[in-house]
């Protein structure tokens, strides 16, 4: 790694505590321009071996609107389900199909998903394209959610992580380098 990691933690009070880290990205190239853009979010990730019984869920994504709509690629490494894509108009996780795989903890892991946008008068959804950990890739057909009218009234993009607790409320911490979201056609 290149010894500038972030560590980041959660220390709950109750059951299946959670804590959410945002930041917003600079617009692209083209920022109205949403269909056939691709997405992919990367990031080299650390779970000590002490806080492997702690964790519950991994959660990142990438959040993008534009009048009135909004896609949101977001993803879910989870111990007891695997691989997860949020739908934001079930209001749920949805399964990939993909187990937990070639993720240990007590080591650095690089994980990338691959997202594309689509902005088509009928069709404003988000098709999950694979994900990859330390660059074994998984492919998904098939795998894709709608994108959600809202109240938004600009543009904006916006990249996001998540610890989630258990259900007991036990404290731990992963490190995290070398996240990018980049973007293009």
């Amino acid at each position: 790694m290149d010894g500038v990691s972030a560590e980041f933690s959660l220390n709950p009070k109750d059951p299946y505590g959670n804590f959410y880290w945002y930041a917003s990205l600079p617009k692209p190239a083209s920022p109205t321009v949403i269909n056939n853009r691709y997405i992919d979010y990367v990031f080299s990730i650390y779970v000590p071996l002490t806080y492997d019984t702690a964790w519950h869920a991994l959660e990142w994504g990438v959040s993008v609107r534009k009048s009135g709509m909004w896609w949101r690629s977001a993803y879910q490494l989870s111990k007891g389900n695997g691989w997860r894509f949020y739908d934001p108009v079930k209001k749920g996780w949805v399964s990939m199909g993909i187990a937990l795989y070639n993720f240990t903890p007590g080591k650095w892991h690089q994980v990338r998903v691959r997202s594309r946008l689509h902005d088509a008068s009928n069709n404003h959804r988000v098709e999950h394209l694979f994900v990859e950990v330390d660059g074994v890739r998984k492919t998904l057909t098939a795998k894709s959610n709608p994108a959600m009218k809202d109240s938004s009234t600009t543009n904006s993009y916006k990249a996001s992580f998540q610890l989630d607790g258990q259900g007991l409320a036990m404290p731990y911490s992963v490190y995290l380098d070398k996240m990018l979201v980049s973007s293009w056609f």
